[in-house]
């Protein structure tokens, strides 16, 4: 008797449709365990092969219903087939596969150990994909977090020079009688030219540095633009703000995805490595060489033009094992770091294993031996 339903059931040797019964009748095998990924991969993603949509079809053209535990496949097929096509999960059919796997086995002429094994490949491949997807999906998000990090600060540069163009117009000499402009700025956003001016509004100020912003804000009392300006320093308060989360959150990723090379490089300049290479198994892939210079291509293009001599490094300078080593020695010293941070690469990209206290420890004994061993 022929079922009212039949039930599409995914293996890793083929598909499998069973009756209500649940006795196998038809088939599909899959010719290599590659194909049957990619297959199955795609009835999950509801992007069904026509060679699928051949085999369903014939069953869902005789009048049967077909259930699956697929969601996107039941959309999938649901605008020419409507109510033929029913979603169910766990389904009677799907149960019963995954309970039977010795009955699953001799439908296909196999062994139960056959197909856990096969059931076992998928899973891992699978696995793998994750991560490798998951991965590559953090990293985009660091790139993307490291471009709006500099589009933030340029911006705040930016208008910075302009705030401090138009405060001077309307306080002239206001901002250098601060230590700091992050002190002027937030006097500035909560200056209200209406109240009396307290010592605590100007804390950590010497008693001269109080009595010269006092007379300033007296002589100019009476500006209309104050408000607005006022409005401007909370403004960018608001924008250092946000560009500090921005940086703890880029610092907070880096080390997620690639620890080694944020121990060694520190996170931030990890960030921008991995962003000018375009990800971490990218930098894995540049040789130190390529490494060393990164961020200075212009001035390497520039050399190897004009024959001049070539950039000693790049973005590494921000280290400050280079930045802060004599000059003569940087050159060697970007060297070594250039190689160690390829390295720390290669472990996050191929090993996945965190052994960047090993490799600062190398990386200080090649530092030391260049700037000591060249000093006797």
């Amino acid at each position: 008797m022929n079922p009212e339903k039949v039930y599409l059931v995914e293996t890793p040797l083929g598909l499998i449709l069973l009756d209500d019964q649940m006795k196998a009748f038809k088939m599909l095998r899959f010719e290599s365990a590659d194909k049957g990924r990619k297959l199955i991969k795609g009835l999950r993603a509801g992007k069904v092969d026509l060679e699928i949509i051949e085999f369903l079809g014939v069953y869902l053209k005789a009048g049967f219903k077909l259930v699956s535990e697929e969601l996107e496949l039941t959309r999938a097929l649901a605008p020419e087939w409507g109510e033929k096509v029913i979603f169910e999960a766990p389904s009677q059919g799907g149960r019963w596969a995954r309970n039977n796997p010795e009955k699953i086995a001799a439908f296909f002429s196999k062994t139960e150990k056959d197909v856990l094994e096969s059931a076992r490949e998928f899973a891992l491949k699978d696995a793998e994909e994750e991560v490798v997807r998951a991965s590559t999906d953090r990293e985009k998000a660091l790139i993307e977090a490291v471009k709006t990090y500099d589009t933030v600060t340029k911006s705040l540069n930016e208008l910075t020079e302009k705030f401090r163009d138009w405060s001077e117009l309307i306080w002239p000499g206001l901002l250098k009688s601060f230590k700091n402009s992050e002190s002027a700025l937030k006097f500035i956003a909560s200056y209200d030219r209406a109240k009396e001016i307290g010592a605590g509004q100007l804390a950590g100020l010497d008693p001269s540095d109080f009595r010269k912003i006092k007379a300033i804000l007296e002589r100019t009392e009476d500006v209309p633009s104050s408000p607005v300006v006022s409005t401007y320093a909370a403004t960018l308060l608001n924008i250092m703000d946000f560009r500090e989360k921005i940086a703890k959150h880029i610092e907070k990723l880096v080390e997620e995805i690639s620890p080694n090379l944020a121990a060694i490089a520190g996170p931030s300049l990890a960030a921008k490595l991995i962003t000018r290479a375009g990800g971490v198994l990218e930098l894995a892939k540049l040789p130190s060489s390529t490494v060393q210079v990164l961020g200075a291509e212009k001035a390497l293009f520039r050399a190897l033009k004009l024959g001049v001599r070539p950039p000693k490094h790049g973005i590494i300078f921000q280290h400050p094992l280079v930045h802060s080593t004599p000059r003569k020695f940087r050159g060697k010293v970007a060297r070594v770091l250039a190689s160690k941070i390829s390295l720390a690469a290669k472990m996050d990209a191929f090993r996945g294993e965190d052994l960047s206290e090993g490799l600062k420890r190398e990386l200080k004994v090649k530092v030391d031996k260049i700037t000591q061993g060249d000093r006797k």
